[in-house]
C-alpha cells in the first residue's frame, strides 16, 4: 500500500523546487526563517524519509483514489470524507482536526490524549540548528525570543519592564529575525510565554522547548501543556506565571551558575528525544508501521463498522470542541488584541510576503487600483500599526486561540460558525455580509442604517491622490471617469456622448486607466454614474466623491445612496437621473464659474471629515473605544443570549442579501 505526502502547489516555493518535487527529487529546506505549516509538515517530512530510504511519494494538489494520504488536515480537501475516500491521516498541526480523517497527527503530546484516533507526533526542530557559542563561557547577557512579536505576552514587550531587565540584571531581551530562528550562538537564555493566563494551549507544540534544549540553552516558558507534557519544570525548564516570576528566575540563572549549568545538562538529555534525527525514526516507525497496520484494520471494516466509526469520530470531535465546561461557563474573555486577517495569496508578490514574514511594513502603490484586500485589510493595518495600536496580521482564523478578529466576508465566507472564543468583525466591503460574524463594517452609511449590528466606517481615498493643478484657473475643458469602464453607464461609454460634448460644449470626455486613478492634476469634473435608474447600491461606497473633494473638482454622480448620505446634492455635488440631465449640469458648471467655485468650496469642506487622517481616527475610536465595548457586551451573555444572537444575525444577512 502506497504512502503519499499530499501539498497543494501555492506551498512549494517557485523554480526548481516543483520541477524536483514532480521528479520525486527531495530538495533540503533551508536553515534561516520561517516556514509555512506545509513546508514544515508534508515537505520536509516527505523529503526527510525519501532521503532516508523510506518509500513514500508526494503529491501536487489532487489527492489518490488509493493508498493512505497523509495531508495538513487545514489545507486537505472536503472531498477526503469516509467511508469512500483513501485511509487520511490528517496532520492537524495547529489547525482544526479534519472530520473526514482515520488518524490525526498532534504536536501536543497532552492534545493526543484528549483527541480520538489521536497520535503524538513533535514537530521538527528548526533545521542547521547553530547552538550557544561555548565561548561565552558563563555570561548571561541575552535574553532571546524566538518567533512572531504576537507569540510573546505583550506584558514582557513594554519598555519599561525591557529597561528594568537592564538596568537591574545588565540583560537585553532581543527579538530574533524570522531569517535567524537557527540561530542561538549568542543566545543566553530563550523565553516563550504566550500570556500570563491558564489556557493550555492544546494546539500549540513544545518546539521552542525543544530548540532551546538543543542548543544548551536555558528556556522560561508558560503554563502551556506542551511543555509540561514533554519537559519537567524546574529541572530542564522554567515555568512564568507572571512577569514578574520571570523576572525572579533570571536574576536566578544570572546569579546561580551552578543552578543554570544543571538545568542546561537536564533539557540536553531530554533533547535526545526530540532531536531531527530521532523525529525521523518516529516517522519511519509511523509510516512503514503503525499506519499500514491501520490502513488494513480499516479496509477489513464492514460498510456498518465503517458508518459507526465516522459517526463515531465527528461525535469525539465536536465534543471536544465544545466541551461541557464550555457549555457551562463563558469563554474566557478575548485579549483587546487586533488582529487583521488576509490571505497570503492575495497578496501582490513575494516582496510583500517577505515584508510580512519579517514582520515590516510595505507601503501601497501610488498609482493603480488596490485590490480590496489590500485597501481594507494590509492598508488598514499597516495604519493602525504606524500611529502605535498593537494589532496583527494573519492569514487564518486560529481554531482555539482567544482574539478579536477583523477580516473580510470575500476571504471567509466560507465558513459558516467560528470558535466562540473569538470575536470576528466582519468588513463587508462590496460583498454581503458574513453570518457567523459578531459585527459588521460598511462603507456606505445608508447601508448600516439597514443592517443591523453594523457601523459605517468609510472606505480610504485613493492615497498619493494629486489634486487639480491651480495653474489651469477657470479652464473648463476635461470631464473624466476614474474607475473601472464597467463601472460607468454604457449611454456615456458610447461615442455619440463624447463626441456631443466634444461639439456643443468643447469638452473632452476621457475614461481614465487605472494607473492615472490617483491623478487629477488636469480634471476640470468628474462624473461617476453607474446607471440610469433608481438603484441605491448599497454595496457601494462614495470613494468617488471623496477623492473628488480632495482633488477640489465638481463632481457629478448617479443616484447612489452612498453619495447622497455622505454629500448634499445640489450644494457639494450634482444628482443625474439622465443623460440630458448630465449635459446640462456640465453645461452650467462650464457657462456659471461662481457656482462651479462655490461647489467646490462645499465640497473640500465635506472632504475634510473623509481624508484619510479623519478615516484613520475613526477607526482609531472604533478599535480603542467601541470595540471593546461591544466585546465586552457579547462576553456578558448566557450561552442561550449567544444562540439568539447567531440565529438572528444569520436572519439578518439573510434579508441584507435576498432584500437589498
Amino acid at each position: 500500500m502506497k504512502t503519499f505526502f499530499c501539498l497543494t502547489r501555492e506551498h512549494v516555493p517557485p523554480g526548481e523546487w516543483v520541477q524536483d518535487l514532480i521528479a520525486g527529487k527531495p530538495v533540503e529546506v533551508p536553515a534561516g526563517g520561517g516556514r509555512c505549516l506545509n513546508m514544515n509538515w508534508i515537505y520536509q517530512t516527505w523529503a526527510l524519509l525519501i532521503s532516508s530510504g523510506t518509500p513514500c511519494y508526494a503529491l501536487l494538489e489532487t489527492p489518490s483514489a488509493e493508498g493512505i494520504i497523509i495531508a495538513l488536515g487545514i489545507a486537505a480537501s472536503s472531498s477526503l470524507k469516509m467511508p469512500d475516500a483513501p485511509f487520511f491521516v490528517d496532520v492537524v498541526a495547529d489547525g482544526a482536526p479534519h472530520p473526514g480523517a482515520h488518524l490525526h497527527l498532534v504536536q501536543n503530546r497532552a492534545h493526543a490524549k484528549k483527541l480520538p484516533n489521536a497520535i503524538f507526533m513533535p514537530h521538527w526542530s528548526h533545521p542547521g540548528l547553530l547552538p550557544r557559542d561555548p565561548q561565552r563561557g558563563n555570561r548571561f547577557e541575552n535574553l532571546c525570543f524566538y518567533g512572531h512579536s504576537k507569540n510573546l505576552a505583550g506584558e514582557l514587550q513594554t519598555a519599561r519592564w525591557r529597561q528594568r531587565l537592564q538596568d537591574e540584571l545588565g540583560i537585553q531581551l532581543h527579538f530574533s529575525p524570522v531569517e535567524r530562528w537557527h540561530d542561538y550562538s549568542q543566545t543566553d537564555c530563550a523565553i516563550a510565554v504566550r500570556d500570563f493566563s491558564r489556557s493550555p494551549h492544546w494546539n500549540k507544540p513544545a518546539t521552542k522547548l525543544y530548540n532551546a534544549w538543543l542548543a544548551h540553552v536555558p528556556f522560561i516558558g508558560g503554563r502551556d501543556s506542551a511543555y509540561a507534557a514533554d519537559g519537567r519544570p524546574g529541572i530542564d525548564y522554567l515555568v512564568a506565571t507572571s512577569p514578574e516570576e520571570v523576572f525572579e528566575h533570571l536574576r536566578r540563572l544570572k546569579e546561580d551558575e551552578s543552578f543554570r549549568s544543571q538545568l542546561v545538562n537536564n533539557g540536553s538529555a531530554a533533547a535526545k528525544e526530540f532531536s531531527r534525527e530521532a523525529i525521523l525514526e518516529r516517522w519511519r516507525e509511523l509510516v512503514e508501521k503503525t499506519i499500514p497496520a491501520l490502513a488494513r484494520e480499516w479496509e477489513q471494516k464492514t460498510k456498518r463498522q465503517r458508518f459507526f466509526f465516522a459517526l463515531d469520530q465527528k461525535i469525539k470531535l465536536f465534543l471536544e470542541r465544545h466541551s461541557w465546561d464550555h457549555i457551562v461557563k463563558r469563554p474566557t474573555p478575548p485579549a483587546l488584541e487586533i488582529n487583521f486577517c488576509v490571505r497570503r495569496e492575495a497578496l501582490p508578490s513575494d516582496e510583500w510576503i517577505q515584508a510580512w514574514d519579517e514582520e515590516s511594513l510595505t507601503s501601497l502603490e501610488e498609482e493603480g487600483k488596490c485590490v480590496t484586500t489590500h485597501s481594507w485589510i494590509y492598508q488598514t493595518w499597516s495604519l493602525l500599526k504606524k500611529s502605535g495600536i498593537p494589532c496583527n496580521l494573519l492569514e487564518a482564523l486560529p481554531v482555539s486561540d482567544i482574539a478579536i478578529f477583523l477580516s473580510m466576508s470575500l476571504s471567509s465566507k466560507s465558513k459558516s460558525s467560528i470558535n466562540p472564543n473569538l470575536f470576528l468583525v466582519d468588513i463587508v466591503a462590496h460583498s454581503h455580509p458574513h453570518r457567523a460574524a459578531h459585527f459588521h463594517l460598511v462603507h456606505n452609511k445608508a447601508h448600516a442604517r439597514w443592517l443591523p449590528r453594523s457601523l459605517f466606517i468609510p472606505h480610504w481615498p485613493q492615497p498619493y491622490l494629486i489634486p487639480r493643478d491651480p495653474n489651469r484657473g477657470d479652464r473648463f475643458e476635461n470631464v473624466c471617469f476614474l474607475g473601472d469602464p464597467e463601472q460607468l453607464a454604457l449611454e456615456f461609454i458610447f461615442p455619440s456622448w463624447g463626441e456631443r460634448l466634444e461639439k456643443e460644449l468643447q469638452l473632452h470626455f476621457q475614461i481614465k486607466t487605472a494607473d492615472q486613478w490617483h491623478d487629477y492634476s488636469d480634471v476640470d469634473a468628474v462624473i461617476a454614474i453607474r446607471d440610469i435608474s433608481s438603484a441605491r447600491y448599497l454595496d457601494k461606497p462614495g470613494t468617488k466623491l471623496y477623492n473628488a473633494w480632495h482633488a477640489g473638482v465638481p463632481f457629478i454622480g448617479g443616484l447612489d445612496s452612498a453619495y447622497r448620505a455622505d454629500g448634499r446634492p445640489g450644494v457639494d455635488y450634482l444628482v443625474t437621473a439622465s443623460v440630458e440631465e448630465a449635459f446640462q449640469h456640465l453645461r452650467r458648471l462650464k457657462e456659471d464659474k461662481l457656482f462651479r467655485h462655490q461647489l467646490v468650496r462645499n465640497g473640500t469642506e465635506s472632504g475634510k471629515s473623509f481624508t484619510r487622517e479623519a478615516t484613520l481616527q475613526q477607526w482609531k475610536t472604533f478599535v480603542l473605544e467601541t470595540l471593546p465595548k461591544l466585546v465586552e457586551q457579547w462576553q456578558k451573555k448566557s450561552v442561550f443570549q449567544r444562540h439568539f444572537f447567531i440565529m438572528t444575525q444569520r436572519f439578518f444577512c439573510f434579508l441584507d442579501r435576498y432584500l437589498r
